[in-house]
């Protein structure tokens, strides 16, 4: 009101404002879909189980779908991190959390055929290994979870030898005591194969992680040993710079 000159003007600009928005409003009722309130999570791995408990803890029904005989995925064969943390602990305590939940059902040794349907109302044609004739689930939404494998590579002799593996596979050895870490001298880790570059012209963001574990690991065993890594970077990223400065030393 202490400005009766502009006053006009602002409430003019109100008007047509308040026009503008009118002009595209639409009459009609929203229209809404209904929604079947169940999920279909597709991997039984770590993600998929912690997806899985997510959902159902909010009460909603899931059925977890896994096409290997148990849950689990990668943390079957993985026994620890670079920090030291036991993942069979951790394996373990999701198992029982998902097998224990009175709104999650477990679908072990089954495979998708076929999906269809659209938002909010989907059919998956199921497959037990096991059984002959596939069934139909419904549900509303999916979530995939299916777990990442060890690219294959040919690269640098590998599988001409049975003293080249993989990252994986000293992982494996290591944790099952099938190689004697002190009979070794000398051993030799290179990162980035087939990788950063065509077609995967990308860092994996693990394979780093597992070089420092391992070496770290089999020098505990045998403090003589010599380790050499060839990189073109160390993706060492947060607090496992710690552990590269230990590798270092």
């Amino acid at each position: 009101m202490s400005d009766k000159e502009n006053a006009g003007n602002v409430v003019e600009n109100i008007i047509k404002m308040g026009l503008a928005r009118v002009k595209r409003a639409d009459s009609s009722p929203t229209p809404t879909v209904n929604v079947i309130q169940k999920a279909l999570v597709i991997g039984g791995g770590i993600a998929g189980m912690t997806a899985a408990l997510s959902i159902a803890d909010h009460g909603f029904g899931v059925d977890l779908l896994e096409q290997e005989d148990r849950l689990g995925g990668n943390l079957n064969w993985l026994q620890d991190t670079l920090e030291g943390h036991n993942l069979k602990t951790l394996l373990d305590e999701k198992v029982s959390m998902v097998e224990k939940h009175p709104l999650i059902t477990i679908h072990t040794k089954t495979s998708v055929i076929n999906t269809s349907g659209e938002a909010g109302k989907f059919s998956a044609i199921l497959k037990n290994h096991e059984e002959e004739n596939p069934y139909t689930l419904e549900h509303g939404v999916v979530i995939l979870s299916t777990g990442g494998t060890e690219a294959p590579t040919t690269s640098y002799g590998y599988g001409t030898s049975d003293s080249i593996i993989t990252q994986k596979e000293l992982d494996a050895k290591l944790s099952e005591n099938t190689i004697d870490t002190n009979k070794l001298t000398s051993v030799t880790m290179i990162q980035c194969v087939d990788s950063r570059e065509e077609p995967r012209n990308y860092c994996s963001r693990i394979c780093c992680m597992s070089t420092l574990k391992n070496s770290l690991r089999m020098k505990t065993i045998n403090p003589d040993l010599s380790i050499y890594v060839f990189y073109r970077d160390i993706m060492a990223y947060g607090f496992s710079e710690t552990f590269y400065s230990r590798a270092r030393k």
